[in-house]
């Protein structure tokens, strides 16, 4: 027997076992990741679920649907859910949070793009519209995820894709619709909006 086959022998084992290791350890992550362990939470816990309705915006025009609920008087996450289902490509809509003279507005385009605008007295364009690979084109669904904290730092996905993070005081806690076209008559399908709270922070 070849003094040096013991050696070999054990060598070969540890091998074995660390492959195993390595081979379970990228399987476990995978499930996980697959399982979205890892993904972005919103603050607390889903409160409602509100369903929407179609909206049309004339050509050329703009317009905001101010909903009666939910208030976002502390700490809280939105996700609206919406697409373009018939007429101007070159149209838009989103999210919007504050009050009629000033508030913040998210949107996305079916053409690709996306902007972040902050509508007060002095209009600021946080982001002005620009293409972002993670919106779903024409008639693709798109969701807008706003998380809302008190201390104003308000953090945005689209798509569960973080877009942008900042502090910005919120002129007001009701929330919106926007849908604007650049052209001809469009259709927008509001689907629904989910709203996310603490519990403690519930009225």
């Amino acid at each position: 027997m070849n003094a040096d086959e013991p050696t070999l022998a054990a060598a070969s084992r540890w091998l074995n076992l660390a492959t195993v290791a390595v081979v379970t350890a990228i399987a476990v992550g995978i499930a996980a990741i697959s399982a979205g362990l890892f993904d972005p939470q919103p603050i607390g816990h889903l409160q409602r679920l509100y369903t929407l309705n179609g909206a049309r915006v004339a050509d050329q025009n703009d317009r905001v649907h101010w909903l009666e609920q939910p208030h976002l008087t502390h700490d809280g996450s939105l996700r609206l859910t919406a697409a373009l289902v018939g007429g101007e490509l070159d149209s838009g809509y989103g999210l919007v949070l504050g009050q009629p003279n000033s508030h913040l507005l998210v949107a996305v385009a079916p053409t690709g793009y996306v902007t972040i605008q902050n509508h007060s007295a002095r209009q600021d364009i946080l982001l002005p519209w620009q293409t972002w690979p993670h919106v779903r084109q024409r008639l693709g669904q798109n969701e807008i995820w706003l998380d809302i904290r008190q201390d104003h730092l308000v953090t945005v996905r689209i798509n569960r894709e973080l877009l942008w993070e900042g502090r910005l005081p919120l002129a007001g806690p009701d929330v919106g619709l926007w849908l604007r076209s650049y052209g001809q008559p469009a259709q927008i399908q509001f689907a629904e909006l989910a709203y996310f709270a603490p519990a403690q922070h519930v009225e």
